[in-house]
C-alpha cells in the first residue's frame, strides 16, 4: 500500500458523506425512511493545490498510476488534512476520478478528489 505524495495543498474542502438511509413513498403522507445501519458512507476529500513544479506534479501522476487509477487505495499524510481532525490518520483513500491538471506555461494547478474507505 502506498502513501499519496507529501504535498501541502493550498486548498481542502470535504464532504461528511450520508447516513446509510433509504426513503419509501407513502400514499397518504409523507416519506418513511429506514435506517440500516450507523455507518456514514460517501466521505470525499477534494485537494486543490496551485503553482505546482513539473516534478511535483510527476509525484501526483506517478502515484495515480502506480495505484492503478481509481482502483487502488492509499494513506495520506498528516500534512494533507494539517490540524483539522476530520477522519481518523489511519483511514484508507480511492482516487474518484483522474487529477485535474491546468497547464500555466511552466507552473501547473491541480485538483485531486478523493473518497476516503
Amino acid at each position: 500500500m502506498s502513501t499519496f505524495p507529501d504535498l501541502e495543498p493550498d486548498r481542502i474542502s470535504y464532504d461528511l458523506g450520508n447516513l446509510n438511509i433509504s426513503e419509501v413513498g407513502t400514499i397518504g403522507g409523507g416519506p418513511i425512511r429506514f435506517r440500516h445501519s450507523l455507518r456514514v458512507n460517501g466521505y470525499a476529500l477534494r485537494l486543490t493545490y496551485a503553482n505546482l513544479t513539473q516534478s511535483q506534479l510527476d509525484q501526483i501522476r506517478d502515484h495515480f498510476i502506480q495505484n492503478q487509477g481509481t482502483h487502488g487505495y492509499f494513506t495520506v499524510p498528516s500534512t494533507i488534512w494539517g490540524t483539522a481532525s476530520v477522519v481518523t490518520t489511519d483511514s484508507l483513500y480511492r482516487y474518484s476520478k483522474p487529477p485535474e491538471e491546468e497547464h500555466l506555461g511552466v507552473f501547473f494547478n491541480v485538483t485531486v478528489e478523493l473518497r476516503v474507505l
